[in-house]
């Protein structure tokens, strides 16, 4: 199998998932295009930034993404939120995505997860995918048959060594906030609260290090075997 990560939610404190991605980054020298990463809602930050950004790129987009969120509309339109989604994202990202990232969706029909993945055909295509992972209809606006990731899964995992990182500790949680709150991932976070989170994610990464190493060699060492993300 692939080495495999998955990234839950995080609403506002979107910065630790990031923290996450540039700690991993910085101590884990793979083939990123050859990892697997599934991300549902704010996640997907984390994994654009793991998969298609060097450290000093994830420093820069967080403070873009801190700047966003403070200057955000009241009410924001859905045609504002797909603005940001694109600004954050490398002119080429859909196609240095080669079939390697998984988006978690959920159907408003009757609640059930979809996960959308193998190539993207185009940039909008993936910004779409994107909002509709992160789409909170009386949050971030819009209507249409997808809603946020969370409401149907919190993570995913592909094999039994799939690196979970959520907000928020969960079953499989590999990493995650030791002091969550509720109220401040779906409220305002201030800038300087961000960059805390920011930090406490590459901190979270440097005291984990012996157990995100051993299950990185497994996944390497258990070969390109076939799989599916599972909810």
């Amino acid at each position: 199998m692939p080495v495999t990560f998955s990234f839950g939610g995080a609403g506002n404190q979107f910065p630790y998932l990031m923290g996450i991605a540039h700690g991993l980054r910085t101590h884990f020298p793979l083939d990123w295009s050859q990892v697997k990463v599934h991300c549902i809602s704010s996640g997907c930050s984390g994994a654009i930034a793991l998969l298609l950004c060097t450290p000093s790129q994830i420093d820069e987009l967080v403070e873009k993404g801190i700047y966003a969120s403070q200057t955000t509309p009241h009410r924001p339109s859905e045609d504002y939120f797909k603005a940001l989604i694109k600004s954050m994202l490398p002119y080429n990202a859909y196609q240095l995505l080669d079939g390697n990232l998984s988006i978690g969706q959920t159907s408003s029909s009757n609640m059930g997860s979809i996960f959308v993945s193998g190539k993207y055909q185009s940039q909008t295509q993936l910004v779409e995918t994107m909002y509709d992972s992160c789409r909170i209809p009386f949050i971030t606006g819009g209507t249409g048959e997808m809603i946020d990731g969370g409401f149907s899964h919190q993570y995913a995992v592909y094999d039994e060594n799939t690196i979970v990182l959520t907000l928020k500790r969960k079953r499989q949680s590999d990493i995650y906030l030791k002091k969550y709150t509720f109220f401040t991932e779906i409220l305002f976070v201030s800038g300087d609260e961000m960059r805390v989170l920011y930090e406490q994610g590459k901190e979270a990464v440097r005291v984990n290090l012996e157990m995100l190493r051993g299950k990185v060699e497994r996944g390497m060492m258990e070969g390109e075997g076939e799989g599916r993300w599972m909810g």
